[in-house]
């Protein structure tokens, strides 16, 4: 059960934040709240902000607090982010390669588990997967994910790989007759060089598609075809 009472370190992270931005005729409450990811929600209510964070960035230290309510305070006024010493110790928390670790074991421990359908009813995801496996050596020796369609068809993301969960969502949009068998196995593909090539975490970014990655991805023999495809038919290529 989440404590009510704010912790005092989140609850002055967030009044420096106010005083810095210039908004310290605002009351503020701060509390912490066992979210299941490495979250952060911010309200503004008249004269009166509000905030819930996620136990996790206290590992960070005040600078990373600090940072954070810095950020979360400028996004609420819509003023510019400043960037200083607490802002560039957040977003470095926030792209450190421990700080997804976290965010994945907090997942795995307070996420809602997904009940995943491979079976569509155009398409067997499992199916494409295994083929995928066996027919390209680059993936022989990865750990496979599970994999299945995700409800939210409506979604522009095609395709989605939880490293925390080690799992695999595809874009139900793609189990239609007319979608081509070799479009939806390029998105399983990329899908599994996901799983194959984990987030590159640098001091104050994260590549998601790796120079590594992008020159596997293109050992699709059809990928050209399917980018083509995708492009024809007005299929937004979004990955996250």
């Amino acid at each position: 059960m989440d404590d009510p009472t704010p912790a005092a370190d989140i609850q002055e992270a967030f009044f420096s934040a106010a005083a810095l931005l210039g908004k310290s005729d605002y009351s503020v409450t701060a509390e912490y709240k066992k979210y299941s990811s490495l979250k952060a929600t911010f309200q503004r209510d008249g004269l009166h902000l509000y905030a819930k964070v996620s136990p996790g960035f206290a590992a960070g230290g005040r600078d990373v607090l600090v940072g954070l309510a810095l950020d979360l305070t400028a996004r609420v006024f819509r003023m510019k982010v400043p960037d200083n010493a607490y802002t560039q110790a957040y977003y470095a928390f926030r792209s450190d390669r421990s700080s997804s670790q976290l965010n994945n074991s907090l997942k795995r421990t307070h996420g809602r588990k997904r009940l995943l359908k491979a079976q569509g009813t155009w398409h067997d995801l499992n199916d494409i997967v295994l083929r995928m496996t066996r027919e390209h050596a680059l993936l022989q020796t990865l750990s496979v994910p599970k994999i299945g369609w995700n409800a939210k068809g409506g979604s522009r993301i095609l395709g989605f790989y939880d490293e925390s969960a080690h799992e695999i969502l595809i874009n139900s949009n793609l189990d239609q007759k007319r979608v081509p068998p070799y479009v939806l196995e390029y998105v399983v593909f990329h899908e599994l060089l996901h799983a194959k090539h984990p987030v590159r975490h640098g001091r104050s970014r994260r590549t998601v598609h790796t120079t590594e990655f992008k020159t596997e991805e293109r050992q699709y023999p059809l990928y050209n075809e399917a980018m083509e495809w995708l492009k024809r038919n007005n299929v937004a290529r979004d990955w996250d």
